[in-house]
């Protein structure tokens, strides 16, 4: 008994002593007895409630071993309470400490932004400790001196012991007499001195007229001038100065009062250091010089060699090139096919740039996408497009016929597609009556063949990224065929994951693990198919308001009437007949690509399947993302996704 006792105890002591999170190996969940104690018990950090209320939050308290009640000084979640004892606070695999609650492939309930801060560093390393002073931080085991984030940077309504010194004091001995060679030595970018013990003197004293003001007063201990249109107002201060804090790049000079030894050394520490940097002008100023020549040099050479890129930036593309049906066109006859690029034959804009309608020597049609010079998309993007599309072959897809590269300009010959874009028909109240419900199931079916053909079917797993209404062109018979692909990317092997810091697409569009954390696959592609099928079959945007709620968007509009039976209520009020069968067969598959949590979604084999009616799904739609509207409430809350009302692509987020 005694050495299970023991054992137990030793246990326990190590469950609670802890002060330290590692990557991928330890979590704090929310149970008796699981938390941070820092090294000499001062603190705490785990899940509490405060006072009645059932909500959780993840804190730091004073040790209960050093104050009798807990004492709370600081709250992650302080906005985003977890309403049972689900919760986990955890290092994931990407290096980013996160609050989870019920699940840990769900969106974590809070985060701090770190994504910048670990973008090189080897997550492997890294450790979240509780220290002594109270301050929670994340650093590299390796390198523990250098945090990666810290709580001390997001203070709360509570002022640690010890979260500064013990002030400044004058290392005078003793009082000097008046004139007697005191002087005043600047103390840069300061908050001044609590004021209650200041005086201010006349307005309009100038800045030597405040330095003579305090000199001539023994008890003045330090001066601060206020510049104001050329004049300043001057204050003084008499005593010991309280509350300063001196700023990294803001705040004021504060001119304090030394005595005749101090002034003198002080001085001498400016002599030295402008004499050292007299000695050093000649080397600096020398080593400038030579930058400036190589820079000019350089220069000199890249105009030189401006001609030679062309070429070699057309051998890069060598292996796309020796595709068959790919054709290389001079940059002249694209000028003269689209009449220099008019607005007239503008057929559309991009996040990348515009497409044009021309017409080439031999009197085909073609549209030209033209790359914008200012556009966020550059070579490397252009080639990624050029040699995607060359090697996709679908009735589903826009075919590439060719490129051209000249100087600056990029461009992409496409096969003309005459009546343009999907939503350029389904959110114009005229045009879409022209789409009966049979031309909108087979546009459909055709984009849902499209997708399944570039994540299943193609020799290579292609993720979309920015699959859209705008990105879906129509041909002469009206046949769907999905466009733009610089935003695309090849997942290889069995590959079904990745993660970047620069988030691309359209707001509406994108699925949240997309927007909030840079993660996709092809359940990314998924989502967005989702929308674009509630988008047909409703011929509203998601981002439009509705007016029994305005604050719900599409999505959470269908989700509540999917829950009440009335569904059929959303279907397009243009439609004068459609099968109700297929129509909820649309709005159910819709629903499950649209699901918050992406291990839900559907594979598009999946999607296809189920919108022929040869399968159903195994359970109903859960829980949609973006169910609300941006609104003030969202626009505080940095955890929830934020959409569009807009149908522009984006090049580049910050990561919440």
């Amino acid at each position: 008994m005694f050495v299970k006792a023991l054992l137990l105890f030793s246990f326990l002591s190590f469950a609670t002593s802890r002060d330290t999170i590692r990557w991928n190996e330890e979590q704090l969940k929310d149970v008796d007895g699981d938390y941070l104690v820092s090294k000499q018990s001062k603190f705490q950090l785990g899940f509490f409630s405060p006072g009645n209320s059932s909500h959780r939050y993840v804190g730091i308290w004073y040790s209960q071993s050093k104050v009798s009640a807990k004492t709370v000084v600081w709250v992650a979640n302080r906005n985003n309470p977890i309403n049972d004892t689900s919760g986990v606070l955890t290092i994931n695999r990407y290096g980013e400490l996160v609050l989870y609650a019920h699940n840990m492939e769900t969106t974590p309930i809070w985060f701090p932004n770190m994504s910048q801060s670990v973008q090189n560093v080897n997550t492997s390393t890294l450790s979240a400790q509780l220290l002594d002073t109270g301050n929670f931080v994340v650093f590299q085991d390796d390198k523990s001196e250098i945090f990666i984030w810290q709580s001390f940077d997001y203070p709360t309504d509570t002022l640690l012991p010890e979260n500064g010194s013990g002030g400044c004091v004058s290392k005078r001995v003793g009082v000097s007499k008046c004139g007697n060679g005191d002087g005043f030595v600047k103390v840069a970018r300061v908050k001044y001195p609590d004021t209650s013990i200041a005086a201010k003197s006349r307005t309009g004293m100038s800045a030597k007229e405040c330095e003579q003001e305090c000199l001539s007063n023994c008890s003045c201990t330090a001066y601060l001038s206020l510049e104001n249109e050329g004049f300043a107002d001057c204050l003084t201060w008499y005593g010991d100065l309280m509350d300063i804090l001196v700023y990294a790049a803001s705040g004021r000079d504060l001119y304090v009062r030394v005595n005749e030894t101090e002034l003198a050394a002080n001085a001498g520490k400016s002599q030295g250091f402008l004499e050292r940097r007299g000695m050093l002008a000649i080397p600096i100023l020398s080593a400038l010089l030579a930058a400036l020549l190589i820079i000019m040099l350089a220069c000199w050479w890249l105009k030189k060699r401006r001609n030679i890129k062309d070429f070699v930036e057309v051998d890069e593309l060598e292996e796309t090139k020796r595709h068959p049906e790919l054709q290389f066109f001079d940059l002249n006859t694209l000028i003269k096919a689209t009449d220099n690029f008019s607005n007239v034959n503008e057929l559309g804009q991009g996040g990348f740039g515009s497409v044009y309608k021309g017409q080439l020597p031999n009197a085909q049609k073609v549209a030209v996408k033209r790359l914008s010079r200012t556009s966020g998309q550059g070579t490397e993007e252009f080639k990624n497009e050029v040699a995607l599309i060359a090697r996709l072959q679908h009735r589903n897809l826009v075919k590439l016929l060719g490129c051209c590269i000249k100087g600056e300009e990029r461009m992409l010959v496409l096969e003309y597609m005459p009546n343009k874009s999907l939503d350029s028909f389904l959110f114009d109240y005229t045009r879409r009556s022209l789409l009966d419900w049979k031309k909108r199931f087979e546009i459909i079916n055709g984009i849902a063949r499209g997708m399944l053909y570039l994540h299943q079917d193609s020799r290579l797993r292609i993720i979309h990224r920015d699959l859209k209404t705008s990105n879906v062109l129509l041909d002469a018979e009206m046949n769907p065929k999905i466009f733009d692909f610089g935003m695309a990317r090849i997942f290889h092997g069995d590959q079904v994951l990745d993660k970047t810091n620069r988030v691309v697409g359209t707001y509406g569009y994108m699925s949240p693990e997309y927007v909030v954390f840079g993660r996709y696959s092809t359940k990314s592609d998924v989502f967005s198919f989702g929308i674009i099928l509630l988008e047909i079959v409703t011929g509203k945007r998601n981002n439009g308001s509705y007016q029994e709620d305005p604050s719900v968007n599409l999505i959470g509009h269908v989700w509540e009437l999917w829950r009440e039976a009335r569904a059929l209520e959303i279907v397009d009020s243009t439609l004068e007949s459609y099968h109700s069968d297929e129509v909820m067969r649309c709005i159910e598959v819709a629903l499950l690509c649209v699901q918050e949590e992406s291990k839900y979604r559907p594979a598009m084999s999946a999607v296809v399947f189920m919108l022929s009616g040869e399968v159903t799904s195994p359970s109903p739609p859960k829980q949609p993302a973006y169910v609300f509207r941006r609104n003030s409430e969202t626009d505080a809350n940095p955890l929830i996704p934020k959409v569009s009302t807009n149908d522009l692509t984006i090049t580049a987020v910050e990561a919440r």
